[in-house]
Protein backbone atom coordinates (compact mmCIF):
# COMPACT_ATOMS: atom_id res chain seq x y z
CA UNK A 1 0.00 0.00 0.00
CA UNK A 2 1.65 3.62 -0.73
CA UNK A 3 -1.10 6.16 -1.10
CA UNK A 4 0.21 9.97 -0.74
CA UNK A 5 1.57 11.33 2.74
CA UNK A 6 1.01 14.57 4.25
CA UNK A 7 4.44 16.55 3.29
CA UNK A 8 6.39 13.87 0.94
CA UNK A 9 6.74 13.87 -3.28
CA UNK A 10 5.40 11.50 -5.33
CA UNK A 11 7.25 11.04 -8.41
CA UNK A 12 5.14 8.79 -10.90
CA UNK A 13 5.84 7.55 -14.28
CA UNK A 14 3.94 9.44 -17.07
CA UNK A 15 2.99 6.16 -18.91
CA UNK A 16 1.26 5.24 -16.00
CA UNK A 17 -0.68 8.15 -15.48
CA UNK A 18 -1.86 7.96 -19.44
CA UNK A 19 -2.49 4.78 -18.69
CA UNK A 20 -4.78 5.19 -16.21
CA UNK A 21 -6.84 8.37 -17.95
CA UNK A 22 -4.71 11.27 -16.93
CA UNK A 23 -5.82 13.16 -14.21
CA UNK A 24 -9.20 12.90 -12.70
CA UNK A 25 -11.28 16.06 -14.07
CA UNK A 26 -12.35 18.98 -11.26
CA UNK A 27 -14.75 21.24 -11.88
CA UNK A 28 -12.64 23.75 -9.63
CA UNK A 29 -8.87 24.07 -10.47
CA UNK A 30 -8.15 24.40 -7.04
CA UNK A 31 -9.05 21.09 -6.51
CA UNK A 32 -6.27 19.60 -8.86
CA UNK A 33 -3.93 18.33 -5.93
CA UNK A 34 -6.56 17.58 -3.41
CA UNK A 35 -7.97 14.88 -5.87
CA UNK A 36 -3.71 13.40 -6.40
CA UNK A 37 -5.34 10.53 -4.33
CA UNK A 38 -7.59 9.06 -6.67
CA UNK A 39 -5.12 9.03 -8.85
CA UNK A 40 -2.75 6.98 -6.65
CA UNK A 41 -5.83 4.37 -5.39
CA UNK A 42 -6.98 4.17 -9.22
CA UNK A 43 -2.95 3.24 -10.44
CA UNK A 44 -3.27 0.73 -7.45
CA UNK A 45 -6.15 -0.32 -8.71
CA UNK A 46 -5.37 -1.21 -12.15
CA UNK A 47 -2.05 -2.70 -11.26
CA UNK A 48 -4.03 -4.80 -8.66
CA UNK A 49 -6.70 -6.32 -11.43
CA UNK A 50 -4.06 -6.24 -14.23
CA UNK A 51 -2.18 -8.94 -12.86
CA UNK A 52 1.03 -7.75 -14.32
CA UNK A 53 3.65 -7.38 -11.83
CA UNK A 54 4.32 -3.68 -10.45
CA UNK A 55 6.87 -1.93 -8.09
CA UNK A 56 5.24 1.05 -5.91
CA UNK A 57 8.44 2.12 -3.77
CA UNK A 58 8.71 4.51 -0.87
CA UNK A 59 12.39 6.47 -0.63
CA UNK A 60 13.13 7.89 2.75
CA UNK A 61 14.97 10.97 1.12
CA UNK A 62 14.30 14.40 1.30
CA UNK A 63 14.35 14.70 -2.78
CA UNK A 64 11.45 17.37 -2.84
CA UNK A 65 9.11 18.32 0.08
CA UNK A 66 5.82 20.04 0.57
CA UNK A 67 6.90 22.87 2.66
CA UNK A 68 5.60 23.16 6.47
CA UNK A 69 2.66 25.10 7.18
CA UNK A 70 3.99 28.34 8.96
CA UNK A 71 0.47 29.83 10.44
CA UNK A 72 -2.28 27.99 12.49
CA UNK A 73 -4.24 29.31 9.43
CA UNK A 74 -2.20 27.27 6.67
CA UNK A 75 -2.26 23.76 9.12
CA UNK A 76 -5.88 24.25 9.10
CA UNK A 77 -5.91 24.79 4.98
CA UNK A 78 -3.77 21.85 4.47
CA UNK A 79 -6.12 19.50 6.79
CA UNK A 80 -9.23 20.88 5.06
CA UNK A 81 -7.11 19.67 1.51
CA UNK A 82 -6.35 15.94 2.51
CA UNK A 83 -9.86 15.89 4.12
CA UNK A 84 -11.26 16.92 0.96
CA UNK A 85 -9.50 14.60 -0.84
CA UNK A 86 -10.60 11.63 1.31
CA UNK A 87 -14.34 12.43 0.77
CA UNK A 88 -13.57 12.63 -3.32
CA UNK A 89 -11.77 9.60 -2.91
CA UNK A 90 -14.82 8.12 -1.25
CA UNK A 91 -17.42 9.78 -3.56
CA UNK A 92 -16.08 8.43 -6.69
CA UNK A 93 -14.98 5.01 -5.66
CA UNK A 94 -16.72 3.40 -8.16
CA UNK A 95 -15.17 4.67 -11.19
CA UNK A 96 -11.97 3.76 -9.35
CA UNK A 97 -10.39 0.93 -10.36
CA UNK A 98 -11.03 -1.68 -7.64
CA UNK A 99 -13.19 0.24 -5.57
CA UNK A 100 -12.75 0.29 -1.64
CA UNK A 101 -10.30 -2.78 -2.28
CA UNK A 102 -8.16 -0.81 -4.95
CA UNK A 103 -5.38 -0.63 -1.85
CA UNK A 104 -6.95 -3.70 0.58
CA UNK A 105 -8.09 -2.29 3.48
CA UNK A 106 -5.68 0.32 3.47
CA UNK A 107 -8.69 2.99 2.16
CA UNK A 108 -10.63 1.82 5.03
CA UNK A 109 -7.54 2.05 7.55
CA UNK A 110 -7.72 6.07 6.34
CA UNK A 111 -11.27 6.43 6.66
CA UNK A 112 -10.88 4.79 10.55
CA UNK A 113 -7.73 7.13 11.45
CA UNK A 114 -8.97 10.36 9.97
CA UNK A 115 -12.50 10.57 9.92
CA UNK A 116 -13.94 7.74 12.80
CA UNK A 117 -11.33 7.54 15.07
CA UNK A 118 -11.23 11.48 15.53
CA UNK A 119 -15.41 12.10 15.36
CA UNK A 120 -15.66 9.29 18.52
CA UNK A 121 -12.61 10.82 20.32
CA UNK A 122 -14.38 13.92 20.26
CA UNK A 123 -17.82 12.55 21.05
CA UNK A 124 -16.55 11.41 24.15
CA UNK A 125 -14.90 14.14 25.54
CA UNK A 126 -18.67 15.91 24.88
CA UNK A 127 -20.48 13.07 26.19
CA UNK A 128 -17.84 13.06 29.27
CA UNK A 129 -18.07 16.33 29.81
CA UNK A 130 -21.92 16.40 30.18
CA UNK A 131 -21.81 13.62 32.20
CA UNK A 132 -19.60 15.26 34.78
CA UNK A 133 -21.73 17.99 34.85
CA UNK A 134 -24.86 16.02 35.34
CA UNK A 135 -23.06 14.14 37.97
CA UNK A 136 -23.48 10.85 35.82
CA UNK A 137 -19.58 10.59 35.71
CA UNK A 138 -16.86 10.35 38.37
CA UNK A 139 -14.58 13.16 37.86
CA UNK A 140 -12.30 10.16 37.81
CA UNK A 141 -13.79 8.76 35.42
CA UNK A 142 -13.45 11.76 32.86
CA UNK A 143 -9.56 11.89 34.10
CA UNK A 144 -9.06 8.88 32.73
CA UNK A 145 -11.03 9.36 29.72
CA UNK A 146 -8.46 12.12 29.34
CA UNK A 147 -5.45 10.18 29.80
CA UNK A 148 -5.99 7.49 27.93
CA UNK A 149 -6.35 8.95 24.54
CA UNK A 150 -3.72 11.67 25.52
CA UNK A 151 -1.16 8.63 26.66
CA UNK A 152 -1.92 6.96 23.75
CA UNK A 153 -1.04 9.60 21.54
CA UNK A 154 2.17 10.42 22.92
CA UNK A 155 3.60 7.55 22.81
CA UNK A 156 2.10 7.00 18.80
CA UNK A 157 4.31 10.08 18.45
CA UNK A 158 7.37 9.15 20.59
CA UNK A 159 7.15 5.91 18.36
CA UNK A 160 6.91 7.70 15.27
CA UNK A 161 10.11 9.38 16.36
CA UNK A 162 11.85 6.11 16.70
CA UNK A 163 10.88 5.10 13.63
CA UNK A 164 12.09 8.08 11.73
CA UNK A 165 15.74 7.61 13.72
CA UNK A 166 16.24 4.16 12.20
CA UNK A 167 14.40 4.74 8.65
CA UNK A 168 16.69 7.83 8.15
CA UNK A 169 20.28 7.34 6.96
CA UNK A 170 21.58 10.31 9.12
CA UNK A 171 20.58 10.36 12.85
CA UNK A 172 19.64 13.69 14.25
CA UNK A 173 21.64 15.47 16.98
CA UNK A 174 20.69 14.30 20.73
CA UNK A 175 18.76 17.98 22.04
CA UNK A 176 16.77 17.86 18.62
CA UNK A 177 15.67 14.54 19.38
CA UNK A 178 15.23 15.47 22.90
CA UNK A 179 13.16 18.32 21.52
CA UNK A 180 10.51 15.94 19.79
CA UNK A 181 9.97 13.89 22.39
CA UNK A 182 9.10 16.59 24.65
CA UNK A 183 7.14 18.41 21.82
CA UNK A 184 5.00 14.43 22.08
CA UNK A 185 3.28 15.99 25.06
CA UNK A 186 1.95 19.50 24.14
CA UNK A 187 1.09 18.02 20.68
CA UNK A 188 -1.45 15.87 22.41
CA UNK A 189 -2.64 18.07 25.03
CA UNK A 190 -4.06 20.94 23.06
CA UNK A 191 -3.43 20.29 19.37
CA UNK A 192 -4.73 16.84 19.17
CA UNK A 193 -8.01 17.64 20.07
CA UNK A 194 -8.08 21.15 18.07
CA UNK A 195 -6.78 18.67 14.93
CA UNK A 196 -9.55 16.11 15.77
CA UNK A 197 -12.31 18.83 15.24
CA UNK A 198 -10.40 20.55 12.01
CA UNK A 199 -10.73 16.57 10.71
CA UNK A 200 -13.61 16.27 11.48
CA UNK A 201 -15.20 19.92 10.11
CA UNK A 202 -12.97 19.46 6.77
CA UNK A 203 -14.17 16.43 6.34
CA UNK A 204 -18.06 17.40 6.36
CA UNK A 205 -17.42 20.37 4.75
CA UNK A 206 -16.18 18.36 1.16
CA UNK A 207 -13.75 21.18 0.28
CA UNK A 208 -10.86 23.78 1.16
CA UNK A 209 -11.86 27.00 2.32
Amino acid sequence: MLVPVPGCCLMIRREAILEAGWFPASPDPRQGLPRMLELILHLHGRARTGGAPFQMALVAEPVSYVPAPKTRDELHHQIDCDQSALRAALRHRKSIAAGMGAIGWGLHALVCGRVVRPLLETALYVLTAIGIAAGVVPIKAGVLVLLCTVVTGIVISMAAVVLRELAALRGSQPDQLVRLFWAAFPENLGYRQMRNLWLVSGFLKGKPR
